[in-house]
């Protein structure tokens, strides 16, 4: 998409910029990615503290804290085909199981929008399937380098691409198997962003 207001366009390319360096697929309000969702989901229980999520454990259970669940996945961008973490919470998890029930998540391409500024505790993110795949480009997805999310979460926070077994199995609720993850809208605000 072609922008002509060059202050829209500065900031469409800082954003792309700011995108390159990241890990993480990050969305303005009203900003829209299409994605592939490639590989297993990630689930952790967390907990909120001192500004960022930790992994809940029992010191958190003796102070009273509650867990949440947070679920990541890897994500290519669809035009691009560059791999980012897309991290969300159980809602948009539960979004995403009732999306997969109808849509094979390695068939498929998704556009993702969030709908909500930073900071606002009501921001959800929208899931639609945006385009079904070819067989060929169903290989090249699934042929891509994905980050080791269980390596990731666990210190290494310098953890790059590398290849890890995606699984081509069944994609829908109830199989037995390795499945391709996929997202789909959930409730959300940006304090369950890693950054």
């Amino acid at each position: 998409m072609i922008v002509s207001d060059p202050w829209k366009r500065a900031e469409q390319m800082a954003r792309n910029h700011d995108q390159g360096a990241s890990k993480w697929l990050k969305l303005v309000d009203g900003e829209k990615k299409v994605v592939v969702f490639l590989g297993d989901p990630h689930p952790r229980e967390v907990v909120f503290q001192e500004g960022k999520y930790a992994t809940f454990d029992d010191s958190h259970r003796a102070q009273g804290l509650k867990s949440s669940l947070r679920v990541s996945f890897n994500v290519a961008i669809y035009n691009t085909k560059e791999i980012r973490i897309f991290e969300q919470g159980s809602m948009f998890f539960k979004d995403l199981l009732r999306v997969r029930e109808k849509f094979r998540l390695d068939r498929w391409a998704f556009e993702i929008q969030r709908n909500g500024a930073a900071g606002d505790p009501k921001t959800t993110y929208s899931i639609l399937p945006e385009r079904e795949l070819t067989p060929e480009q169903q290989k090249a997805y699934q042929a891509l380098p994905l980050f080791d999310l269980v390596e990731l979460y666990g210190g290494n926070a310098a953890a790059q691409p590398t290849p890890v077994s995606q699984g081509a199995g069944p994609a829908a609720v109830g199989e037995t198997g390795p499945t391709p993850a996929t997202a789909v809208p959930q409730a959300d605000d940006d304090r369950d962003l890693p950054f």
